[in-house]
Order: structure tokens, then C-alpha cells, then sequence
């Protein structure tokens, strides 16, 4: 998802001006991006020459948790596999 940093934001217009959804207004000099219309092309995020557009990524903690835990998983597995090389090269 794209947001603008409303901070960095000059309110040049490039951005909308370039949106082929239209899904980027003015609004108090400040650029606002319509999620429902955006289609993530990132054409505002290379056009924006302040920094002001960013891509958010949301996640719920519940799989950031599964993902963390399969990693760890994954470095068990790894370590022992390496200890049993270790093992069958000093012998």
C-alpha cells in the first residue's frame, strides 16, 4: 500500500498529474492517495522527487510469528547438518 508522507510533501502535483488512475488528489496542499483506486503501479513513488511516497506493508502478527518460528526451525536444521559434516571431518 502507498502513503505519503505528508511532512516531505510540497504539494508539487507531479504525482497526481501522473496517476493513470486518478487516484491521487490535493487536498490542503498535501497529496492523499484513494486506496481504492490505486493499483500499486509505483509510478507516483519514482515521479516524487521530495521522498514523500512510501510503500506501507501491513502485517498481522500471527504470521510474522509462523514466519519467525520456521526460520529458527530452518537455522536447527542447518546447524545440525553442519555439526555432522564438522563431525565427519575430523574423523
Amino acid at each position: 500500500m502507498l502513503q505519503v508522507r505528508k511532512e516531505l510533501c510540497i504539494g508539487c502535483g507531479q504525482c497526481a498529474i501522473n496517476c493513470p488512475q486518478c487516484a491521487i488528489v490535493l487536498y490542503w496542499g498535501k497529496a492523499e492517495i484513494d486506496q481504492r483506486r490505486c493499483i500499486n503501479c509505483y509510478r507516483c513513488l519514482q515521479i516524487c522527487q521530495q521522498g514523500a511516497i512510501q510503500e506501507e506493508i501491513q502485517i498481522t502478527v500471527e504470521p510474522l510469528k509462523d514466519t519467525i518460528a520456521n526460520l529458527r526451525h530452518e537455522i536447527d536444521r542447518l546447524i545440525m547438518r553442519i555439526e555432522k559434516l564438522e563431525y565427519k571431518i575430523r574423523k
